[in-house]
């Protein structure tokens, strides 16, 4: 509700700064014509006419009246909608354009139809391969392309295609279309002009938009979690460019006001810049004026257009672009401006409406707390190597400014600390991961994941670390996947899958307790034990791939970091899991 009243004030005030500028516009424009020598009475009488008959002729036409009543009058007549009356046509302003402006919105649709995908190909392909000898390619053509005057482009366009080639018609004859063909030789050299120099504005304009969201941070946690370079630009940076693009699109379009003049008048083209030109030629200045407050009030939509695509309303909330997240009760440090006065009549107790930042990332770490995480024979348990991946996502995602939350779970979830920001957030989640002892000795990693798909309703960035000792059930690890991104860490130790040969030794369960004694000299003993692991190991790669998890295995007496940087490489090459 707050956007649209900040945007509906917004237009409000662009609508009143609009109307003022048409009316300095008038005031300047019917200053100008004035100025310019002769008139339509000696225009239409020729040089030969004397004293007495210009008189009674501009009589006739008014124009012997004082500047400033010709100028008041006018104005009345163009609040009300009467362009008044052409003086060497002898009718209606109205009539005159009204037959020339849809061929002149035809061609600017034409031309806007042909620029605008070609000018944000080049600008996107140009900022996903920024340093290249692409990029260093297409600047170079698009610059050359700026510095080309629309005449000079006009002119050799009419040299080449029609004087050289007799491909086109110099002239654009518009009014005699009934195909296809017919159409594009029409429109090919006009279109071809005007396209020259606002392909090259758009897609400079382009370009530097989706580069500057391409430096984000949010963008350097996308190619962390594996996007290629095509996703990066295309998912990620480009709908966050949206509105710079679309800024640069409606400028770049306004000039087509300008670029038509030219065009027109070249190829003589019947549209209202060729009606205007014509005017000025005989001195119609009725002509002139309402053609060039068609012009501006035309400049001023596209530029109020520009205004409500590049973002320009205020919110009352912090961020350009925010999304709700939550009403919970005030505590202790929240801001007064956030509070939701609706909320807190009605339930008699403060509450406060809270709302994130649409382009921030969010990243939830689920550890597994079970007993069979304690386990660890190489200087280190599953649980403590846990605790360092948690602190190599958790201060890669806090360099980004991204917020970090924590799952603790077991038989149960035994501990949930919500998404935020900082070092100290970060610092008590580690605390509360090394300090906190699971409340069940067992192993239920579904009600994790149900727990996180009712919670997390915000698309989230899920690493996962557990050694997987539960059966999953595909099903709920789907609904997981298919709502967030999803990354499976696998903890094992070596000797979770290998037994070595000492003899006879004592075996405890860690989660169930059980004892057992067991001869580990015995070679049948340590292949069952084997592939008992495999197999377990083999169902849980077959659940997570049937809920289309990507799978990674840790191991504790391997570096984990280039395993890491392996995988995220191979998922952003889009091969999938490393």
């Amino acid at each position: 509700m707050a956007e649209r009243t900040g945007a509906a004030a917004l237009i409000a005030r662009r609508i009143g700064a609009g109307a003022l500028t048409l009316l300095i516009v008038s005031a300047v424009i019917f200053t100008i014509t004035g100025w310019l020598p002769g008139d339509a009475a000696e225009q239409a009488l020729g040089q030969s006419a004397t004293p007495e008959t210009l008189a009674a002729l501009r009589a006739q036409y008014g124009l012997d009246k004082p500047a400033y009543a010709r100028y008041l009058a006018w104005l009345a007549g163009l609040v009300t909608g009467n362009l008044g009356q052409s003086l060497t046509a002898g009718m209606p302003v109205s009539e005159l354009i009204s037959s020339r402006l849809p061929k002149s919105l035809l061609l600017a649709a034409v031309t806007a139809a042909v620029s605008v995908p070609i000018a944000l190909t080049i600008g996107i392909v140009s900022a996903m391969w920024r340093g290249t000898k692409l990029d260093r390619a297409l600047n170079i053509m698009t610059l050359s392309m700026v510095a080309v005057p629309e005449f000079l482009v006009a002119t050799i366009a009419v040299l080449v295609f029609a004087v050289k080639l007799g491909w086109l018609s110099a002239l654009s004859n518009a009014s005699d279309i009934s195909t296809p063909t017919q159409f594009v030789r029409a429109y090919a050299m006009p279109v071809l002009t005007l396209c020259f120099v606002i392909i090259a504005q758009m897609a400079r304009m382009t370009r530097a938009a989706v580069i500057d969201q391409l430096s984000a941070s949010y963008v350097e946690m996308a190619v962390l979690k594996g996007a290629g370079p095509a996703r990066v630009a295309l998912r990620h940076a480009l709908p966050n460019a949206i509105g710079p693009i679309a800024n640069a699109v409606a400028l770049s379009l306004s000039y087509l006001l300008g670029g038509v003049v030219i065009v027109e008048t070249i190829f003589n083209y019947p549209g209202i810049a060729s009606l205007m030109v014509d005017a000025v030629t005989n001195r119609d200045m009725t002509v002139v004026q309402a053609c060039a407050m068609i012009f501006c009030f035309a400049y001023l939509l596209l530029v109020l257009v520009a205004d409500l695509f590049a973002g320009g309303s205020a919110s009352v909330f912090k961020g350009r672009g925010v999304e709700f997240e939550e009403v919970r009760p005030y505590v202790p440090g929240d801001e007064i401006r956030d509070l939701d006065w609706n909320v807190t009549a009605r339930i008699g107790e403060p509450f406060v409406k809270r709302f994130v930042e649409e382009r921030e990332l969010t990243v939830m770490l689920v550890v597994d707390l079970s007993r069979s995480m304690r386990f660890g024979t190489t200087g280190q348990d599953k649980r403590e190597m846990a605790a360092e991946l948690c602190a190599v996502f958790g201060f890669s995602a806090m360099r980004n400014n991204d917020r970090v939350g924590l799952v603790l779970c077991g038989e149960k979830v035994e501990h949930f600390v919500p998404p935020s920001r900082g070092r100290t957030h970060l610092l008590r989640l580690l605390r509360d991961l090394l300090g906190r002892e699971p409340s069940a000795p067992g192993t239920h990693l579904g009600e994790a994941v149900r727990f996180i798909n009712r919670t997390m309703r915000r698309h989230t960035l899920v690493f996962w670390i557990s050694d997987f000792e539960d059966t999953l059930d595909p099903k709920d690890w789907r609904v997981l996947a298919r709502r967030h991104e999803v990354t499976a860490l696998a903890l094992r130790d070596p000797r979770d899958e290998h037994l070595p040969d000492v003899g006879w030794v004592m075996m405890e369960d860690l989660e169930s307790g059980a004892r057992k004694l067991v001869d580990t000299g015995d070679a049948k003993v340590r292949q069952r034990y084997q592939a008992a692991a495999r197999e377990r190991r083999r169902q849980v790669e077959t659940a997570l791939q049937q809920a289309q998890c990507p799978f990674l295995e840790l191991r504790t007496d391997r570096p984990y970091l280039p395993l890491l940087m392996r995988h995220f490489q191979a998922r952003r090459r889009g091969r999938g899991a490393a």
